[in-house]
């Protein structure tokens, strides 16, 4: 993937409908690379550094990795509201449909603007292109969920040789928590976007 888009920047299309029969590597990977493709989309990059440096200014000095990681998650909340795809149906949103549809009936505190709209796999790749438009190698991350209604994804962030779980879901997540980790530890209101049930 990596090498295909290296330095590119090609914009796919507002929304792809995913074949039932596409496993989960592969949607990670097309995942992945549509992430990496946005993330050198001028617009993208001119907001992960505003993202990064209103982080920086609130605490003020600059982000260590692992602060800006939880900057970029936290900032998707600011940026986008979850709205799952019709039942039976997996659609992958570009980075900039989900980030700029204006969708999501609120204003952005970070755009001044409507929010966009997407769901979980949408607002993970959103994030990671934010994130590696910082400079931090983030991935999308594929969780099966047997016994589920649905699959969930969030992303990874991989540092000094550790791959790191990066719920970008559900406000309120810590770096290196888990889909699941942060889901019980936030209650009942956060299990059905990860799970699409209450438990």
């Amino acid at each position: 993937v990596q090498r295909v888009f290296a330095g590119q920047y090609v914009r796919f299309p507002d929304t792809y409908v995913v074949p039932s029969t596409t496993p989960p590597d592969a949607r990670e990977v097309m995942l992945y690379a549509r992430a990496l493709s946005a993330s050198r989309n001028p617009s993208v990059v001119a907001l992960a550094v505003r993202i990064r440096d209103r982080a920086a200014g609130r605490i003020g000095r600059p982000l260590v990795p692992v602060e800006l990681v939880q900057a970029v998650t936290d900032a998707g909340h600011e940026l986008m509201v979850y709205t799952p795809d019709p039942p039976g149906v997996e659609i992958f949103n570009a980075v900039e449909w989900t980030l700029w549809n204006a969708a999501g009936k609120r204003i952005s505190p970070i755009t001044s603007a409507a929010m966009g709209t997407g769901d979980c796999e949408d607002i993970a790749d959103t994030t990671c292109a934010l994130g590696i438009a910082n400079g931090l190698d983030m991935r999308p991350k594929w969780w099966n969920q047997p016994g589920a209604p649905q699959n969930h994804v969030g992303g990874t962030w991989r540092n000094a040789g550790a791959i790191i779980s990066v719920e970008t879901t559900l406000p309120g997540a810590w770096v290196g928590e888990t889909p699941e980790q942060a889901a019980f530890r936030l209650g009942p209101g956060a299990m059905d976007k990860v799970y699409g049930v209450a438990i």
